[in-house]
């Protein structure tokens, strides 16, 4: 096992990924092979509300593509039917960006809401009794205030500001002409997100408008093929061409494994100790497997039930 571990999994419903510098070797076998690649980084819309990249991991998936193809000088293209503020900034390093016609560049900047329920709880007659340490610990604020406070709303001014500053930079490094400015004055003043796709060209942030079904007709027009025989391949498949992917029959492999959320009790949208003990005991059995790494990315939770069968089975 080498190079850094992600902090977390990526798991999206289009794409597989794993290491940048796994797939890139599933482009390098061949030198007249690659000749002829090509990547398409492609935001599909196949609901009316399509789902957004959470921002989390985009500056992950930004640099896929530049280390899948940027080191071997290869071209880069995006295609969306819809682009939000996270997809839109993972699609902002490739060569030439593509929007649907009919699809909407939607770009808001960054924040947040919270709910209050003091006046809530007071006609109810419910008191909540907190013993709360500094100024910063705004966890409890929704029961016992009904409006943030001060100090909550520094550290959230502070935290966007940064991401949303990360952002316009990146963009503005990779499309030319576009600067922090411009795009500050895309989403407050001009109200990109409601305007008509062409104001994503007008204003250099997308290349071209093009319907899904062009796509291909251009992608063959660039490698100089017949669109029929136009050959696409999914990251799996090269990652299948990688020694990654036999890695699995090593007799000396370190498993990672990953728990990410809330820590609660049979539930699969958290750390679900159900789930997860058996897959611990399994790798402890298996003999090809010399240690693992526990990833934890979770705000906490209840010392249950839960807890206890996890931290046994590590122990057993």
């Amino acid at each position: 096992m080498d190079g850094p571990i992600s902090a977390e999994p990526i798991h999206l419903p289009y794409l597989i990924l794993v290491r940048p510098s796994h797939a890139l070797r599933g482009l390098q076998p061949r030198q007249s092979h690659i000749e002829q690649h090509q990547l398409l980084v492609e935001h599909p819309c196949k609901k009316f509300f399509p789902r957004p990249l959470p921002l989390q991991q985009t500056p992950f998936l930004r640099k896929f593509p530049e280390c899948l193809l940027r080191v071997i000088g290869k071209k880069i293209y995006a295609y969306g039917d819809a682009l939000f503020t996270g997809s839109y900034f993972v699609a902002s390093e490739a060569d030439r960006i593509y929007l649907n016609p009919a699809g909407e560049l939607s770009m808001r900047g960054l924040g947040s809401t919270s709910l209050y329920f003091k006046n809530l709880l007071d006609k109810l007659g419910v008191t909540f009794q907190v013993v709360k340490v500094g100024s910063f610990k705004s966890a409890v604020e929704p029961y016992i205030m009904d409006e943030m406070s001060q100090p909550a709303r520094a550290q959230l001014d502070t935290m966007f500001n940064n991401m949303w500053g990360f952002i316009r930079e990146k963009i503005s490094e990779s499309r030319k002409g576009v600067t922090p400015a411009l795009i500050d004055s895309l989403v407050s003043l001009r109200n990109i997100t409601f305007a008509p796709a062409s104001l994503a060209v007008e204003s250099g942030l997308v290349d071209s408008l093009l319907y899904g079904r062009e796509i291909n007709d251009r992608l063959a027009q660039l490698v100089g093929v017949e669109k029929e025989k136009l050959n696409k391949v999914s990251p799996s498949i090269l990652l299948g061409q990688t020694p990654w992917a036999s890695s699995y029959t090593s007799k000396n492999q370190v498993a990672v494994l990953y728990a990410c959320g809330d820590i609660a009790d049979g539930n699969d949208k958290q750390i679900n100790f159900e789930k997860l003990v058996p897959v611990i005991v399994r790798l402890a059995e298996n003999e090809n497997v010399k240690g693992m790494v526990l990833r934890v990315n979770s705000p906490g939770g209840a010392y249950s039930e839960a807890t206890r069968s996890v931290r046994l089975s590590i122990i057993s």
